[in-house]
């Protein structure tokens, strides 16, 4: 093998790799699963200053219940 076809292996792994690792990481059970979190974080904040309850089936009284 002549040592452009080495050089061009070497610096194609990385760029094959990369965006395999980057999906690998941001899989998209781990984005529903911190989106979720973060949607009960603040439900659970915005009750604690309100009062209200964070349970989803309840609705304001006053407003249309859920359909």
């Amino acid at each position: 093998m002549e040592w452009n076809f080495i050089a061009l292996i070497i610096l194609a792994i990385p760029v094959i790799l990369l965006p395999v690792a980057v999906l690998w990481f941001l899989n998209p059970g781990g984005i529903y699963a911190a989106i979720k979190k973060a949607r009960n974080k603040k439900a659970a904040g915005n009750a604690r200053r309100t009062g209200r309850s964070t349970d989803t089936n309840t609705h304001d009284p006053g407003t249309r219940p859920p359909a």
